[in-house]
């Protein structure tokens, strides 16, 4: 296995401090733009985890939408990587295909001004590849409750966002 998709803890990656809790359904997730290779990597990984359930794989992004028709993920996993450059564009389209789905990119740019463009255009999260093993579990449990996650060599170097103060427009 390559060292940037290395497991943590054992064989499975599980971690029982995020299981889902009794009778709750699993999150649904469809990894998208991904090489085989890379995609059979992050199915050992995901179907590792408790609560979460790799649906689908589809390697081609435009043909994305025919292929996965009535599949129902709440997480997209996209290999920004993969999207040739049109990164953001294939955010928003993922978006407006999948409304109900949450988009978790992963990949390998460090880039903290292409994770902010990546989250306004409609990310949930921004994963580094090389962190997969550990970030990108909890980014989809986030991402599946509509919570932004971003490794953390890049929210390290992301603007503060500014606060306004309690009353003022």
């Amino acid at each position: 296995m390559p060292a940037h998709l290395r497991l943590a803890g054992g064989a499975s990656g599980a971690d029982s401090s995020s299981a889902t809790p009794a009778g709750e359904r699993s999150i649904r997730i469809l990894l998208a733009g991904h090489r085989a290779p890379i995609g059979r990597e992050l199915r050992v990984l995901l179907d590792g985890e408790r609560g979460l359930e790799v649906i689908g794989e589809e390697s081609d992004l435009h043909a994305l939408a025919g292929r996965t028709r009535g599949r129902r993920p709440h997480v997209l996993v996209l290999d920004l990587h993969r999207s040739r450059g049109a990164c953001i564009q294939t955010i928003q389209r993922l978006r407006e295909q999948w409304p109900d789905s949450h988009v978790v990119v992963l990949t390998m740019d460090d880039d903290a001004v292409l994770a902010r463009h990546a989250l306004k255009a409609g990310a949930r999260a921004f994963v580094l590849t090389e962190m997969a093993d550990s970030d990108l579990p909890a980014a989809i449990r986030s991402a599946a409750r509509g919570q932004q996650f971003v490794s953390a060599r890049v929210s390290k170097r992301l603007p503060a966002r500014r606060r306004r103060p309690p009353g003022r427009p």
